[in-house]
């Protein structure tokens, strides 16, 4: 039952995360699909357990946050998942400031999957692939800031975006013959100067993927989001604004500073239908304080 503790991400008297029966499926699924460069991929039963989580898990749980402060009421606040509209909005928001930033080149690196012999190690090499030239990056050029964005083909072969703030010269070659011989991930990359007149805005770069995640999600056609979610792998990241560039250095606070603000302990999960006998009309805000303690109940939405 998924409103038990256990499944709702936290263990009874643990802080331990935990992961719900759908993504296990999902991604135990994943990690079994062979590729080795296969004319076409069989994601079996991907796109059905991502759509059992987004309708009955992701979609109605609040945060339910407790405050230092014993004479305040706890605090509970809607949760959004990557694959709502109302996260893209919040992207919006937070990364503001990355209209501002001046991106010099972009990039785009792929995976040759004859190399690899199930579709999960692809998705692996090609983001560990992008740490190690993005060290071999700092080490030749010095501290850099880039966004990674991480995409699929029509096969639901991964391959990265990356736009980058980087020096007029960079060693295109050298990062050819790093990524296909010494990292041994593909031969296909792609390097371009971002110009004047050429669109280098890295808010609109990373949203355009995010709205591909979102598109028709709960009508279960989109493969974009079924992948990601059962390879569990971020969309995008970025490198640290304040160690990288002289640039919006009070924007994001690393997890140090979220601690020494913080003035609320996070407790735990619970579902939207535990809290509506709370409201009269029994439609639940997105954010609100409630003096109750709202625990786990036997059961919930399956």
């Amino acid at each position: 039952m998924y409103g038990h503790a256990s499944n709702l991400g936290f263990s009874e008297g643990s802080k331990v995360r935990q992961r719900s029966e759908w993504f296990n499926y999902a991604h135990n699924e994943f990690s079994r699909i062979p590729d080795a460069g296969r004319n076409e991929l069989d994601f079996h039963s991907i796109p059905q357990f991502f759509s059992n989580w987004y309708s009955s898990y992701g979609k109605h749980k609040f945060a339910h946050l407790r405050p230092l402060d014993p004479s305040k009421k706890d605090f509970y606040i809607r949760m959004y998942v990557r694959f709502m509209d109302e996260y893209r909005e919040m992207l919006k928001q937070k990364f503001a400031w990355l209209h501002y930033v001046k991106f010099t080149k972009m990039m785009s690196f792929t995976v040759d999957p004859s190399r690899f012999f199930h579709l999960h190690d692809e998705f692996k090499a090609v983001v560990a692939g992008w740490h190690k030239m993005a060290a071999w990056l700092r080490k030749t050029y010095g501290p850099f800031f880039y966004v990674r964005v991480l995409e699929f083909q029509k096969s639901g072969r991964p391959h990265l975006h990356v736009i980058a703030v980087l020096p007029e010269y960079v060693d295109y070659g050298k990062m050819q013959q790093l990524w296909d011989k010494k990292y041994d991930i593909g031969v296909q990359c792609r390097f371009d100067d971002i110009r004047e007149n050429k669109k280098g805005d890295g808010l609109s770069y990373v949203l355009k993927y995010v709205t591909k995640s979102i598109v028709n999600v709960e009508k279960m056609e989109n493969i974009y989001s079924s992948l990601l979610f059962a390879s569990n792998m971020r969309l995008f990241s970025m490198s640290d604004v304040r160690r990288s560039m002289d640039a919006a250095p009070d924007v994001m606070l690393d997890k140090k500073d979220l601690r020494a603000t913080a003035t609320f302990e996070y407790v735990g999960a619970v579902y939207e239908s535990q809290l509506k006998e709370f409201f009269e009309d029994g439609i639940v805000p997105d954010r609100f304080e409630l003096a109750e303690d709202v625990g786990f109940e036997p059961g919930g939405p399956e």
